[in-house]
């Protein structure tokens, strides 16, 4: 009767043991896929894995994320960016014109083209250097980015229950893309590249 026993008990635990290394292989199998996965998806888009892949959004939660969505949102509505491009641009042009025109004209002051000539000069760099363009684009883009999210919260309450936790997914996937590029404000800090 021992041996009855003690041979159960052997078997068991090598039932026990082929379960675990089988478990081992799935997991190292799981782990080298999502490792194959990522190394082929392309760097510019980052990868989501929402953990509540079956949820659903209620309605206090969507008033949360719209007044969190909104307040980052205006954070973006910004005007003097676009001002010192748009108004510099003008301005650029104008002083060139004026540094151009203003020798030909009789009893101008000798000093007053050059000077036309340098606050252009300057105003191109400072444009260089400060990137208002890039900035002004990069908070429209920031703000439209805000306001698509928004809206598809908004939608969100019209869908079927069958669709909502897709279009969940879809909400935070394209909130952690836009908020991963908080951070990337044209030439500041580590964004800071030659426009």
């Amino acid at each position: 009767m021992d041996a009855n026993v003690e041979h159960a008990s052997e078997q068991a635990s090598s039932e026990r043991a082929s379960k675990d290394q089988s478990l081992v292989d799935e997991r190292k199998k799981e782990a080298s896929d999502g490792a194959r996965r990522a190394a082929t998806q392309p760097a510019s888009e980052p990868t989501v894995s929402v953990p509540f892949s079956g949820c659903t959004l209620s309605p206090e939660l969507i008033a949360r994320l719209n007044l969190r969505l909104a307040k980052a949102r205006d954070v973006h509505d910004q005007w003097i960016d676009a001002f010192c491009f748009n108004g510099g641009t003008i301005g650029v042009l104008l002083l060139t014109a004026a540094a151009t025109f203003i020798p030909s004209l009789d009893g101008a002051p000798k000093w007053l083209a050059p000077l036309c000539s340098g606050i252009a000069g300057f105003w191109i760099a400072a444009e260089r250097a400060l990137g208002f363009g890039a900035r002004w684009r990069y908070h429209r883009e920031m703000k439209s980015g805000y306001e698509a999210i928004i809206d598809m919260l908004d939608f969100y309450q019209g869908l079927p229950s069958s669709e909502q936790p897709k279009y969940a997914r879809d909400i935070f996937t394209a909130l952690y893309a836009l908020r991963s590029r908080e951070s990337a404000i044209p030439n500041v800090g580590s964004a800071s590249q030659p426009t």
